[in-house]
C-alpha cells in the first residue's frame, strides 16, 4: 500500500514495533525464545 510506505511511523506500528521501551524489550524476549525454538527443532 503506497499510503503506508509514505508514512513510516504508521508502518512501524502496523509491523508490531511500538516505540514504547517496555514493549520493545518484550518483543526482544519473544524473538530470543523464538530463535531458541527454531534452533532446537
Amino acid at each position: 500500500m503506497p499510503v503506508r510506505s509514505s508514512v513510516p511511523a504508521q508502518g512501524r506500528q502496523d509491523a508490531g514495533v511500538p516505540s514504547v521501551p517496555g514493549s520493545r524489550l518484550a518483543a526482544f524476549q519473544v524473538a530470543k525464545i523464538g530463535n531458541r525454538l527454531v534452533r532446537s527443532s
